[in-house]
This record gives C-alpha cells, sequence and structure tokens, in this order.
C-alpha cells in the first residue's frame, strides 16, 4: 500500500526547532515530492533499501518520506553509533544507498531490491546479543496508527513535541508518524543539543506543547530544568517507555508538571511499538503497572505454575514474524511474539512488566528475581536509584546491587543491608553493593548491563572486561 498518498490529506505541520524551519502540509509535501524526484533518478525506487544516518532534522523527515513516496525501505542509523555497530547493520541491511549528515550519498548494489511492501528496518538494542533488522511493513504501520488512534485521544496531541532519536520506534513511529498523520503539529528536536534542556521550560510554554513521549533517563535530564512545579494549561499527557521507572521519578514528573497525566506505556519493536497502556492514568504509582494491551492477545507462559511472575507473550494482526533473513526464529512460538519480559496479569487483565528473563539470577538452581531486592531498597529515601544483577566470576553467581543516592549527603550502608536481612531470605542478601553517581545507559536510554558490569570488574578485580 502506499501510505503516503493514503495519509498526505491528513499530516499537520512539521517545526524544527533547531533549523527555525515550518513546513505546512504542503510545504513539506513539494519538498518531499521533489527530493523523491532526485532520488528516483540515482535509481531508486520501490524496494530500494537506504539507510538515513541522521539526527532529528529536516533532512531525516524529508528524506524519509521522499523515500517512503517511491516505494523504498529505510533503514534508520543511529548518528552517533561506532563504526563497528553501524558496520554489523550495514551487513545485515545491505542498503543501495547511504544518505548521511554531510550529503554524501555512499551508492552500494544499485540493483539489489528487498520486498517492496517494506517501509522500515528498525534494530533492536542488541542489549541480548546481536541487534536483529525487524522488517516493518506500510501495511502494519498503517494497523499501528489505526490502533493508536483508537486507543489514545489525539486531540492531546494537538502540539506534540518529540526529541526522542528517530531511528528507533518509540521516537519515530509513536511520537512523530502516529500525532503527525493524526493532521498534529509536530515539534521535532534534536536533544543532544543540550541548549534545549536548559530551555525546557519556555518552549513548553511558548508553544503550547500538549503532549510529548520520553525515557527515564531523559526525563531525569529534563527534571533538573524544570521549576517546580511548572504552570502549565496546555500540556494535556506524558508518556513514558522504553524503560522501566520508579515511584521517585513517578512523584518528581507529577510534582514538577503540576499533576498533568502520566502514563507508563509498554513498547515493543517487534510489535510496532506502543501495544499497551492504561487509558485513564493512575492517581498514584504502582510498581510496574502498564494496563490494556491494544488490539492483541496476551498471556503470560510460566515454565514453572509456582513462579510469581512468567513470559510476557503477546499476538496481534500489526505484529512483525521475522526478523530479517528470518534468522533467530526463537522468538516466535505458534504465532506468538515472545516478548523476553517478565510480568504477570491481575484479575482484571491489567499487564504489570516486572523485569527480564535474562535479569533473574540463579544461585545453585535458585531463581532471583532482582525487582524483589530493588523494591526493599527502594523503601530507603536515602536511595534515588537501585538496579540488581548477578554476576558470574570464575564460575561463582554473585547478587551485585548499583545503587544511585537520593543526595551527596553521606548515608549509613549498614542500616540498609540490615534492613535487607530483615525483609528478605538469607539467599537473596545482596553479595556487594557498587554506588554510582549515575547509571551507564545505551541509546535508547536504558541501563547498559555490559557497562555495569565493566565496573564491577574494573572495581572489584581491576579488569577491564
Amino acid at each position: 500500500m502506499n501510505l503516503i498518498n493514503k495519509y498526505q490529506k491528513r499530516l499537520g505541520n512539521l517545526i524544527f526547532y533547531q533549523e527555525n524551519l515550518k513546513y505546512s502540509a504542503i510545504e513539506f509535501q513539494t519538498a518531499f515530492e521533489k527530493l523523491a524526484f532526485e532520488l528516483s533518478n540515482l535509481g531508486i525506487d520501490s524496494g530500494s533499501v537506504v539507510a538515513l544516518k541522521l539526527i532529528n532534522n529536516s533532512k531525516f523527515c524529508l528524506n524519509l518520506f521522499a523515500l517512503w513516496h517511491l516505494g523504498a525501505c529505510v533503514v534508520p542509523l543511529n548518528p552517533k553509533a561506532s563504526e563497528h555497530e553501524i558496520k554489523i547493520i550495514l551487513d545485515d541491511a545491505l542498503p543501495n544507498l547511504i544518505i548521511d549528515e554531510f550529503g554524501n550519498h555512499f551508492l552500494k548494489n544499485i540493483s539489489k531490491k528487498f520486498d517492496s511492501e517494506c517501509a522500515l528496518i528498525l534494530y533492536t538494542s542488541g542489549s541480548t546479543g546481536r541487534p536483529k533488522g525487524v522488517p516493518i511493513t506500510f501495511n502494519q504501520l498503517d494497523k499501528k496508527i489505526i490502533t493508536l488512534q483508537k486507543y489514545i485521544n489525539t486531540e492531546d496531541l494537538k502540539n506534540t513535541l518529540c526529541f526522542l532519536p528517530l531511528n528507533f520506534g518509540h521516537g519515530l513511529i509513536s511520537n512523530f508518524i502516529f500525532p503527525y498523520f493524526s493532521s498534529k503539529n509536530v515539534f521535532i528536536v534534536d536533544f543532544s543539543d543540550l541548549t534545549f534542556a536548559t530551555n525546557f521550560n519556555n518552549f513548553i510554554i511558548e508553544n503550547e506543547i500538549t503532549f510529548f513521549s520520553s525515557v527515564p533517563s531523559t526525563l531525569r535530564i529534563i527534571l533538573k530544568f524544570t521549576k517546580s512545579p511548572l504552570q502549565i494549561s496546555n500540556l494535556k499527557r506524558i508518556h513514558c517507555a522504553s524503560a522501566s521507572f520508579n515511584e521517585s521519578l513517578w512523584n518528581e514528573v507529577k510534582k514538577n508538571f503540576n499533576h498533568i497525566p502520566f502514563y507508563n506505556i509498554y513498547g515493543i519493536t517487534e510489535l510496532v511499538s506502543w501495544v499497551a497502556g492504561e487509558t485513564v492514568p493512575k492517581s498514584q504509582y504502582i510498581e510496574g503497572y502498564i494496563g490494556k494491551t491494544w488490539d492483541s492477545n496476551i498471556k503470560i507462559h510460566r515454565k514453572n505454575n509456582k513462579a510469581p511472575f512468567g513470559e510476557i507473550f503477546i499476538k496481534a494482526d500489526y505484529q512483525v514474524n521475522s526478523y530479517i533473513r528470518n534468522i533467530d526464529q526463537s522468538s516466535w512460538e505458534d504465532g506468538w511474539f515472545k516478548t523476553g519480559d517478565l510480568g504477570f496479569l491481575d484479575i482484571d487483565g491489567n499487564l504489570f512488566v516486572t523485569g527480564r528473563i535474562d535479569d533473574i539470577i540463579n544461585l545453585g538452581g535458585t531463581k532471583i528475581y532482582p525487582i524483589e531486592i530493588n523494591q526493599e531498597v527502594l523503601k530507603f529515601k536515602e536511595i534515588s536509584q537501585v538496579h540488581t544483577m548477578g554476576i558470574e566470576q570464575h564460575g561463582i553467581v554473585k547478587i551485585i546491587v548499583f545503587i544511585i543516592p537520593s543526595s551527596q549527603d553521606i548515608f549509613d550502608i549498614t542500616l540498609l543491608k540490615n534492613q535487607l536481612q530483615k525483609t528478605l531470605p538469607v539467599i537473596k542478601w545482596p553479595h556487594e553493593w557498587i554506588k554510582l553517581d549515575e547509571f551507564p545507559l545505551n541509546e535508547r536510554g536504558k541501563i547498559s548491563k555490559a557497562k555495569l558490569k565493566e565496573i564491577y570488574l574494573k572495581e572489584k578485580f581491576n579488569l577491564s572486561n
């Protein structure tokens, strides 16, 4: 299907903050159609694969729509990724053309084509290994937009702020394409420009922003620069997705944004971004609470009926059913996508997410769920953030707890240890504690477990890997 033709009369306005540019729907269409003509002269057409190595700017958006107008498939790349990371993706996606920030066009095998129905190839974060290419068709994008319009009040999106990277699903599909195809105004911002963060208050007010979505790490940066409480009459909703957040962050957001509705949203690349959330936000924080899934079926797969949590399986009409080149089909089972996330459903069918399967710590056959330790640690007001993980060294697995204090004040960690020994069984007692100023994050704002392990090994054993 031609997604551009379907939605061309429903486009909103696009505003590019750093470039001081504004496009009406007609102006933007004229510009991307002109660019499409130029790209077609380079041999790009339906089935071509083009990689965009660009930041959040007009060049990215114009090229994206020009390529979709031609029926080409787009591979968004993180322009700040290492050469090695970029090479892994390029070797997998095999693009015909690469467009970068400097205007260079590196032509590859122009005759090689991909599936003409493919709109995007998005790469997973690689948190569980090598990044995998997720091919999303124009039809799946269309179905996802229809689903989001059904469960999210699009009137709240009137003036949408998009500062999340456009090289992954949360920013690209949910925070840009969805509101833009819903006739709303979208403000595109490159958040790596920290001057924007310092001017966040004024930007929200002056542009009458009604909605933005974020990840926990970016929210924490924003909160450093927002007045408390921020008096805004136009802001209707805030979403947080891509990583879990704790009660401390919830309370800060509610306080600083004058109790604007704050939604915890569950999204997965293979399910074309957002797939679950509450339509009416809760008035208080509930650990791991998401809400109902959207136009999809869900079940919890437990290998052991006594396990408190199980793996979240989801099936939807808009889901992707294989990675490119059909590598590693182990993530699908009888039509269900195995998310790799742990969780449970309450009696009303509401989803709770409690962690990842690969987060489970196996101590001599006993499974330890990090969330059980994290919950106890966060009862101490002196602790702002916590991450618990198992690290194996010389065949011995240890429970390591990384903590970020709420302030620079010195606190006695012995009190914390003593309390945990009263509330947790012996086998769940942490073996070691490491205090950090901040957690290392990957490009999507998620905690990098590999880097935490490096920190631990360097501190305890003076090793780099």
